[in-house]
């Protein structure tokens, strides 16, 4: 069985490497008979060990308030500004289509293997006769959200949040991007509404 140090270390690790329970600790709302429960099931350990994680859970609360982050993201939210345009089409390339300069972009994002365009609703048609041999995918009646920061500061967390804000209605990131200031993602029309009352617009 594993010694009282590595029980403790085994389950501060756990913990660090789970968003989810962090966020309840520093909630103050988690179980932490089920988390020690669910510890000793993942790493098949005996039931003997369950006290010994328990008290290593609870001597971790303080430590993940402490690191939080969660309050630094909403004030940085708070002076953040958010840009809304609609109409908005999206087309994926393989890598090798080299037609950057030949798009009027919004934005573009080189990948490994592809290259995505985001573009106005306008241009839809016309890239689309125009390079069909190259495209992967394409889709039209999109939406860019753009949340433009204060500073360039970099909060760690920021872009997690924000996603994890829009996952929990049920809202799909199309694509997103961080640029300087932006984060920037695109979804579908039909979410629009309920993505701005995530955002408190």
């Amino acid at each position: 069985m594993l010694c009282m140090v590595n029980l403790t270390k085994l389950t501060r690790d756990y913990i660090d490497q789970n968003a989810a329970i962090k966020t309840c600790i520093a909630r103050g709302i988690m179980n932490y008979s089920k988390l020690a429960r669910k510890i000793i099931a993942e790493n098949n350990l005996e039931a003997s060990c369950f006290n010994a994680i328990l008290v290593a859970a609870r001597r971790s609360s303080p430590k993940v308030a402490t690191d939080r982050p969660e309050q630094k993201i909403k004030s940085q939210l708070n002076k953040s500004k958010i840009n809304v345009k609609t109409k908005i089409c999206q087309f994926v390339f393989d890598a090798h289509a080299h037609i950057e300069d030949e798009i009027d972009a919004l934005h573009i994002v080189k990948g490994v293997k592809t290259t995505t365009v985001i573009t106005e609703d306008e241009h839809y048609e016309s890239i689309a006769r125009r390079y069909e041999h190259y495209l992967l995918s394409k889709r039209r009646g999109l939406v860019r959200i753009a949340i433009i920061g204060p500073h360039p500061e970099r909060i760690v967390g920021l872009a997690a949040y924000l996603a994890g804000l829009l996952a929990s209605r049920g809202i799909n990131i199309i694509t997103a991007i961080g640029s300087y200031t932006d984060d920037i993602f695109i979804i579908e029309q039909k979410d629009l509404a309920a993505t701005l009352s995530v955002f408190d617009v």
